[in-house]
């Protein structure tokens, strides 16, 4: 997959405080995959960016599952 592009920035906010921005451009090959899968899955997914959250989310979930399980192991 690719033409998937990441650009990051930082924003500040009301409290002074400097958070991470991150802004997601997806086009080619990976604008398909997420149309094929709205097609597929339109019930569960109203749009890309849903898709790309769920996505995020469960990739997120797995990498700390592993982290917590290679923990547990070294123990």
């Amino acid at each position: 997959m690719d033409k998937i592009a990441f650009m990051h920035c930082e924003l500040n906010r009301n409290d002074g405080e400097t958070v991470e921005g991150i802004t997601l451009v997806v086009d080619g090959p990976v604008k398909t995959v997420l149309d094929y899968i709205l097609i597929e899955k339109g019930d569960e997914f109203k749009n890309h960016t849903e898709i790309v959250h769920h996505a995020l989310m469960d990739g997120l979930k797995r990498i700390t599952d592993k982290i917590s399980a290679d923990k547990a192991s070294e123990e």
